[in-house]
């Protein structure tokens, strides 16, 4: 039962990553795993710099 648990958990988490890294990038979930795993198919795995947060975007670039 532990540990069946725990695997909810994990994927509780999990989902709540690709939700959260959905809305920063404006996007659906759909969209992003589509986008993922198009990626993956193309060959395309390198890693790519997550996006800054929404606030350090809007700031003026002298603040």
């Amino acid at each position: 039962m532990a540990k069946k648990n725990f695997v909810l958990r994990i994927d509780e988490a999990l989902l709540n990553e690709i939700r959260n890294l959905a809305k920063a990038r404006e996007v659906t979930m759909a969209d992003l795993v589509r986008g993922i795993i198009m990626d993956y198919l193309s060959g395309n795995t390198t890693t790519q710099k997550p996006d800054p947060p929404k606030d350090a975007q809007e700031k003026p670039w002298w603040m």
